[in-house]
Parts: C-alpha cells; structure tokens; sequence
C-alpha cells in the first residue's frame, strides 16, 4: 500500500516516507512520485521538501510534456526555480526506455520556461 502526501498543489505518493511537518522535510522511499501542478517527478529515493520545493534525488525521471529527462541525480532550487541534473538524458518520449535520448553532462530544467544541456 503507497503512502499519500497532499501539502498544498504538491502529491507525494511513495512506498514509505517521514514527514517533519515543521521543516516540511521528507525522505522518501519506494516507487516515489511527486507531482506539482502539471511537472512529475519520479525516483527510488527522493529527499523534498514541501515548504521549499528543494529536492535531491538519485535514479529520477521527470518531466512536463513535450520533454522528460532521466538520469542517476537531480538536484532543485526553489529559490530560482531551476533543477540541475548530471550525466543525464532528455527526450520527448514519456516512457521508461524511449526511442531517442539526447544526453549531457550537464542538464539544467527551468519547467514551463527551458531546458539547456552543456557538455563539461
């Protein structure tokens, strides 16, 4: 049975999580997404924080039509609104092994505006 968070627009569903209602901290575990508004996040381990939109996963997908990434890390500022991955892949197909991938070193996802890839 998966654990359900409702915090404001946020969702988090997970096979386990704690929740510091003070902090607005979760760790989560298991089968993990968070959906705000319209972006899905989805990951095995995902640190978030509801308060802050700060997040820090390992093994992610995400994405908000038209494009999704992939990688081994993510790593969210609220504070600029921007998600930095590394070593990961973005595509157009919302499936878990897509057609096309187009990979960087470096990925930085500023949802509903950009995404820019540089190599390092």
């Amino acid at each position: 049975m998966a654990l359900y968070i409702k915090y404001g627009e946020t969702v988090l569903m997970a096979d386990s999580a704690s929740w510091n209602k003070e902090t607005g901290d979760v760790l989560a575990d298991g089968n993990v997404h968070i959906e705000t508004g319209q972006q899905i996040w989805v990951g095995e381990h995902i640190r978030y924080n509801m308060n802050t939109r700060i997040m820090q996963s390992q093994q992610f997908r995400a994405g908000m039509p038209p494009i999704f990434a992939a990688g081994p890390s993510l790593e969210g500022n609220s504070t600029n609104n921007t998600y930095d991955a590394r070593h990961a892949f973005i595509t157009s197909d919302d499936i878990s092994d897509p057609a096309f991938r187009i990979r960087a070193s470096h990925i930085r996802i500023v949802p509903g505006k950009y995404v820019e890839l540089g190599m390092q």
